[in-house]
């Protein structure tokens, strides 16, 4: 959160993406309630470590049926959805990239599909039915650390599915309830849990 924040050559962007638009690498930086509609293109250049960050001050939305689509060498790996507050992907939307937000929830709606990750310092992480939450192949540009093999976590929250779901990934909290029922490819770490590298470091997004 602090690598992304302090990030510079934030250009001002409107509150909303989408409806057919191309995005290209770079910092976006959005005051109040940002949403994404329709279809949005992050066009990557031919570029493989191209980087796109939406830093937004409000609530992130994806709208329902919202579709991201990434071309060009652009990677999920590389794409930052970031905002000061909650996250959503709403029912039946397609996103890529990895949502962050220091203080708030983020959800993963009905028949929703995410290509990325999603962690939260303070609030709950949740997936609707029929969701899929796969973490994507290859390394972030971003240096993830410990948290480089986790599709979600938080360090003050409840993490949670429902018993059609699919999440691909490792999953864990620092500091709240961990109930996966649904499908899962990967290790679970509840609250407590010492990190992989070092069992003397316990888990934290910093």
């Amino acid at each position: 959160y602090q690598t992304l924040t302090a990030m510079p050559g934030g250009t001002s962007h409107g509150l909303i993406f989408g409806d057919g638009e191309v995005l290209l690498p770079g910092v976006y930086d959005v005051t109040g309630a940002t949403s994404i509609s329709g279809t949005l293109t992050l066009d990557g250049g031919g570029n493989p470590n191209s980087v796109f960050i939406v830093r937004s001050t409000g609530a992130f939305t994806a709208g329902p049926g919202t579709t991201v689509v990434s071309t060009n060498g652009a990677s999920p790996n590389n794409i930052f959805w970031m905002s000061e507050v909650a996250l959503s992907a709403d029912d039946n939307s397609t996103l890529e990239g990895i949502l962050v937000s220091p203080a708030g929830a983020i959800v993963l709606g009905d028949n929703a599909s995410l290509i990325g990750r999603m962690f939260t310092k303070s609030g709950a992480l949740s997936l609707g039915a029929n969701s899929t939450l796969t973490a994507p192949s290859g390394v972030s540009s971003i240096d993830l650390g410990v948290l480089s093999s986790f599709v979600m976590f938080t360090s003050n929250g409840a993490v949670s599915d429902v018993a059609t779901s699919t999440i691909t990934g490792d999953v864990g909290t620092a500091l709240g309830a961990l109930t996966i029922v649904g499908t899962h490819i990967g290790e679970q770490y509840p609250a407590g849990t010492a990190a992989k590298p070092n069992p003397n470091t316990t888990f934290g997004i910093y």
